[in-house]
């Protein structure tokens, strides 16, 4: 079919017509049978099993290792603290320096109650602020976790009393509980109260608690543990005086969250167990909603999950990674030819595992180019038009996307080479030589034809190392000109002497020659050795670091190693646009049955005669007014669809339907007459059932401003003012 079609007028613009889906050139594969399809899916959810579980298993080795020296130094301080002799009344306290990274915190407790149950006592208790609002929950939440500890055990009361049916919560409960299983403080164990947002806390009901906890020292020996997100100084600026005397503070620090994910994405994400690889696309939402949203590790870790997820669950070849599933290979070869390799590559199942091995090896490759191209970023002194990255992260991103020398960070860490020092070049060339001997260690398999390519590479920058600090030769140290044309051997002095003998005998004869030959002698410029044997040695040392970086799309087999899919929508929730359509039409969602207003069918009836003169005159505006402007799609989601009837809906969406209509401040007594309006049909005017629409009206409004829709303002009496704007 010809591409071009008829058209009424070719001079009143340009026409383009898109190609169809069915004109378009497709691949045609051969189709896999039905009976098939179990046994690939089967195939795909073993993948992502298999991987997750090598995944997470690594995860949690490397976080449990992270702050090891901290949770150990808490112990022994806690330990420390219960054998020696405290002051009357006086409760050690670490406060615990957690960072900004809200999301960890369960895990990070977690992880340090369970290390202080297993060193220093069984009897360690976290306190969550959403729980202890008051002095009694405070009390409530403590004892019934302590004393539900030994439910396992023996018997924890002697008594056959429930633990719900306590007359009281207080310390003489607790008191009680503890000398019945320590009688003798020789064999007591201390009481260990992790409270995980600190900054949360009621400050009374924590102080109450404070004070209590040191009147009791004597007989209750108490370790407090403070998770404080910001600084040490919240607690003193939080607690009052008469609770922080009470209280003998040691401070502790956890690892910074940038230096975990530096760990994780060399130890794990840069691991040759793994089959799966993160493409850079989702690696770089999760990088920016890791730097710019919580800092959170364990968003990080579930958003590479869910890349797993999604690719296994999206990609068809990814069942290819299963060793099983190769062995039918007549069977499967369709998957491969799907994720864009040729038929002449994949003959055999052999010479499609040799392409994911070498897609493995390219990965592992560029891995340790940008370990490499990080540890020059570290090494090098910061400039301030200069800004080049400094995390390892990012540094992986910019290698899988695309060549590494069209990127602005790799044109900014040369220009800093540049203007680097030939002793700063050495030491940074010495330090990619530690990595590159780091990363073939612990990161890839010996014998891989990745570490044979790396140790290839790493014998090449030892050999620009030791030419770099070797001296300089005699013909090296003879100034060259840098007139002369690339790629000529250097000339030496008796080269010079004998080209300014020849000049002398065939030069210009006249005035004005001799002063041209004078004026080009002058502007002559002589590069130094030194400047030139840097240019080298940068020149040999950057084209080592570029072969090593391949980008991911360049790879064959990326499509089934790399997870090249969108991340951001999932992991980032959009509560407004759930919020939007939960309101706007709420009859899907509780499952309403609505009858669909009847529609009048026009009358068939033929008009004769003339027209009235109304109708002219009301079908003239019609033909007069102007084209309305085509509003897109997204632009219009935000008002709901007005198709269902408004009175079979809930009070809170009759609200919310309404509020959309309003402006910056929203009349309440309008805003009440549209709602009575829209509720009551009939036109009986009740008192009652006035009382029952503001009834109504109020309760729809306060669920409305707890949503966050509206709040109360002060600027215009009995107004609210509306705070959502714009398109969803």
């Amino acid at each position: 079919m010809s591409s071009f079609q008829e058209t009424e007028s070719l001079t009143s613009g340009c026409f383009y017509f898109p190609a169809r889906d069915d004109a378009a050139e497709q691949l045609e594969l051969p189709a896999i049978d039905d009976s098939d399809t179990s046994m690939l899916q089967q195939a795909r959810t073993s993948v992502y099993q298999h991987q997750v579980e090598h995944f997470t298993s690594m995860t949690e080795d490397l976080l449990q290792k992270a702050n090891t020296a901290t949770f150990d130094s808490i112990a022994e301080a806690c330990l420390r603290s219960h054998e020696t002799a405290q002051q009357a009344n006086e409760i050690s306290t670490a406060v615990l320096l957690t960072g900004i990274n809200i999301p960890d915190h369960e895990s990070v407790f977690s992880l340090l109650s369970a290390q202080l149950q297993a060193t220093v006592s069984p009897h360690c208790v976290i306190l969550r602020s959403y729980e202890c609002r008051t002095i009694s929950s405070i009390m409530k939440q403590l004892v019934q976790r302590l004393l539900g500890l030994q439910d396992d055990a023996n018997s924890m009361i002697d008594t056959a009393v429930s633990l719900s049916r306590l007359p009281n919560y207080d310390f003489e409960v607790l008191k009680g509980w503890y000398l019945h299983h320590y009688p003798t403080k020789e064999s007591s164990k201390p009481l260990v109260v992790l409270l995980q947002d600190f900054e949360a806390f009621d400050t009374p009901a924590l102080a109450d608690f404070i004070i209590s906890c040191s009147n009791h020292r004597d007989q209750i020996p108490i370790y407090l543990v403070l998770g404080v997100a910001s600084t040490a100084d919240a607690v003193h600026s939080q607690l009052p005086r008469s609770a922080i005397t009470r209280l003998n503070i040691q401070r502790f620090k956890l690892r910074n969250s940038q230096r975990v994910l530096t760990e994780l994405t060399r130890q794990v994400l840069m691991s040759s167990q793994l089959q799966l690889h993160m493409g850079w696309k989702p690696l770089r939402q999760l990088l920016d909603a890791f730097f710019f949203h919580d800092l959170s590790i364990s968003n990080f870790v579930k958003g590479i999950k869910y890349s797993f997820f999604a690719h296994c669950s999206q990609v068809p070849s990814a069942a290819l990674l299963d060793a099983d599933i190769r062995q039918q290979w007549k069977r499967v070869k369709p998957l491969a030819l799907s994720s864009g390799l040729k038929s002449s590559a994949v003959k055999t199942a052999a010479a499609f595992e040799s392409i994911l091995n070498n897609a493995q090896s390219a990965y592992q490759c560029c891995c340790a180019g940008a370990v490499c191209l990080n540890r020059i970023a570290q090494e090098l002194p910061s400039l301030g038009a200069v800004q080049v990255s400094q995390q390892l992260t990012s540094w992986l991103v910019l290698v899988l996307r695309k060549e590494i020398s069209e990127t602005s960070a790799y044109t900014n860490l040369q220009t800093c080479l540049k203007l680097s020092s030939m002793e700063l070049i050495t030491t940074v060339i010495q330090g990619c030589v530690d990595e590159l001997n780091v990363f073939l260690a612990g990161n890839i398999d010996e014998l891989s034809a990745a570490a044979a390519t790396i140790a290839a590479s790493k014998t090449e920058l030892e050999a620009i190392l030791a030419w770099a600090k070797s001296p300089m030769s005699t013909q090296e140290k003879a100034p060259s000109d840098s007139s002369d044309e690339e790629g000529s051997a250097p000339r030496t002095a008796a080269d010079l002497l004998s080209s300014n003998t020849k000049q002398a005998s065939t030069g210009p004869k006249t005035m004005a020659g001799k002063r041209r030959q004078a004026l080009r002698s002058l502007t002559r410029s002589v590069v130094d050795p030194h400047v030139e044997r840097k240019q080298k040695c940068l020149d040999r040392f950057l084209t080592v670091l570029t072969t090593l970086c391949t980008p991911s799309d360049d790879i064959p087999g990326s499509k089934t190693v790399f997870c090249d899919v969108e991340v951001a929508d999932a992991m980032q929730g959009q509560s407004r646009v759930a919020l939007h359509a939960a309101l706007g039409d709420a009859t899907s969602l509780l499952a309403m049955q609505v009858e669909e207003p009847s529609v009048p069918e026009p009358s068939s009836k033929k008009r004769t005669g003339k027209r009235r003169k109304s109708d002219t005159t009301r079908s003239e505006p019609a033909k007069k007014a102007p084209k309305k402007q085509a509003v897109p799609e997204e632009e219009m989601q935000d008002t709901p669809s007005t198709e269902t009837d408004l009175s079979t809906l809930p009070d809170l969406s009759i609200a919310y339907h309404l509020h959309l209509e309003g402006g910056k401040f929203i009349n309440l007594h309008d805003w009440l007459a549209a709602f009575a309006g829209i509720v009551r049909k009939d036109s009986e005017d009740d008192a009652d059932t006035a009382v029952d629409l503001q009834a109504r009206f109020a309760r729809a409004v306060s669920e409305l401003q707890f949503l966050g829709l509206i709040k109360p303002t002060k600027r215009k009496q009995d107004h609210v003012a509306r705070l959502t704007w714009g398109y969803v």
